[in-house]
């Protein structure tokens, strides 16, 4: 009995080991009620820095690692209503078509977070949904619709999991990407030109000419701020924190086997596929001066995240070596 004493011993301080390193790591979630750790967790393993030459990219030339959407569009998709005789319509019109109905109905706020086809149909029968939720399905019935699309973010803590998600069209006809907010009911246009401003355009006026925005309603009741002031602080407090997704793939995303497999068991595990699988896209960060410290501070919560994998797997083989000397020592 007292031989195999050093075993177990060895063995319980290296299961001991794991334990404390798994409860460094998970210590953060546990105190975050609001779930933004996790999501700044998500983002450290997908974050890159880009500068504003990285995202002047057209659709006539999309970055050969972008994951554009090249799945198949479901049948009650291509059924939707808000999809029939939308071919008819130029590319920005048939956007506000599109976003119109989506935001039919009112929405109440609530997260939804499930593949994009049932997350549609929450929304329209409870108008429920987030964001997020807004924007994923945008996403996709651009791409049933023909339209070139890209998603923006932006955070106000750092990239975690506050802030904000929105899409940018492609109008072919004027050459320009347009920016376009379907979860809060707006598109900004500029107070001169009227012209329909890019989601960069948007951010650039924001510090330079906030007062030559126009926040064009979609619906007059559709607008999710108070009034254009409010709209502006919101957008203000974010735009030093601005990122775009290097992807906009809901239904290829949906569609992996071991992502839709983990969404049986909920949203972590559903995007902990996402990682693993390298479905999630990857996103670029608009460095600026103003957020080199939460760029680095996000630098170094993916270096201790890698860190942390690989020591959990240094562990795991050494508990497994101890566990077979322990049983050939038994045999013994």
């Amino acid at each position: 009995m007292f031989v195999h004493r050093p075993y177990c011993l060895r063995v319980a301080g290296i299961l001991l080991a794991m334990l404390a390193l798994a409860l460094v790591v998970v210590w953060p979630i546990l105190r975050d009620h609001r779930g933004t750790e996790v999501t700044r967790y998500r983002n450290a393993l997908r974050a890159e820095s880009g500068v504003a030459e990285d995202f002047a990219w057209t659709p006539a030339n999309w970055p050969s690692d972008f994951q554009r959407e090249q799945g198949t569009v479901p049948p009650a998709l291509k059924q939707w209503p808000g999809l029939q005789n939308s071919e008819i319509l130029d590319v920005w019109p048939r956007s506000l078509k599109l976003a119109g109905a989506i935001t039919s109905k009112a929405h109440k706020g609530n997260m939804i977070a499930k593949p994009t086809m049932a997350t549609l149909k929450i929304m329209e029968e409870t108008g429920a949904g987030y964001c997020a939720d807004y924007t994923k399905v945008f996403n996709a019935i651009a791409y049933a619709g023909n339209i070139q699309v890209r998603q923006w973010s932006f955070s106000f803590d750092g990239f975690g999991g506050w802030g904000h998600t929105f899409n940018e069209v492609w109008d072919d006809s004027a050459k320009r990407w347009k920016m376009i907010d379907v979860f809060n009911g707006f598109y900004p246009r500029d107070l001169n030109s009227g012209e329909v401003l890019s989601a960069l355009e948007f951010r650039d006026r924001l510090f330079s000419a906030p007062k030559s925005i126009v926040w064009e309603r979609l619906e007059k009741d559709r607008f999710g701020f108070q009034d254009d002031a409010e709209a502006f602080r919101y957008f203000r407090r974010g735009a030093n924190e601005w990122y775009l997704w290097w992807g906009n793939d809901p239904l290829t995303y949906d569609a992996n086997f071991l992502v839709a497999l983990a969404a049986k068991f909920g949203r972590m595990p559903e995007q902990v596929a996402g990682l693993l699988t390298g479905a999630m896209p990857r996103f670029k960060i608009l460095l600026s001066k103003e957020n080199e410290l939460a760029v680095a501070t996000l630098h170094r919560v993916k270096t201790f995240l890698l860190a942390a994998a690989i020591s959990e797997a240094l562990l795991f083989s050494l508990l497994v070596w101890q566990l077979t000397q322990w049983r050939r020592s038994v045999r013994q």
